[in-house]
């Protein structure tokens, strides 16, 4: 890819993950209850406070993510913020593991899907 098509992708990478991010940082904060049940217990304080909490580092992300000048420390900080969420991950593997299979696919596979987005962010990161 000629240096212009490269930002013009890394440029849509990062609106796309902004996208994103601002839809589910919504979410977090509209309906904090669907989250809840994700926050492993080891977390100290409550559960709520962490879906509201990860609704607003989503929002900042997307908003880094959004601003040129800012746009490579958004690339690292959505990099942080998706390795971050995968304990929640591995507790949704865990709890649903009486769950009909269908739903256990469901788990396992957001782990891995994780990788692809942890890449991507570390593509904007390197501009």
């Amino acid at each position: 890819m000629t240096d212009k098509s490269s930002e013009v992708a890394t440029q849509r990478t990062a609106r796309r993950m902004a996208g994103a991010l601002t839809v589910t940082g919504m979410i977090h904060l509209v309906r904090p209850q669907i989250y809840d049940s994700l926050i492993p217990s080891v977390m100290p304080g409550p559960a709520r406070a962490w879906s509201v909490g990860s609704g607003f580092v989503e929002l900042a992300v997307a908003g880094l993510l959004t601003a040129p000048a800012t746009r490579k420390v958004g690339g690292v900080a959505a990099a942080g913020l998706f390795v971050a969420l995968w304990p929640s991950h591995f507790k949704m593997i865990k709890d649903w593991s009486h769950k009909p299979m269908r739903k256990q696919a469901v788990a396992w596979a957001r782990l891995p899907l994780q990788i692809p987005m942890i890449r991507s962010a570390l593509r904007v990161a390197r501009g």
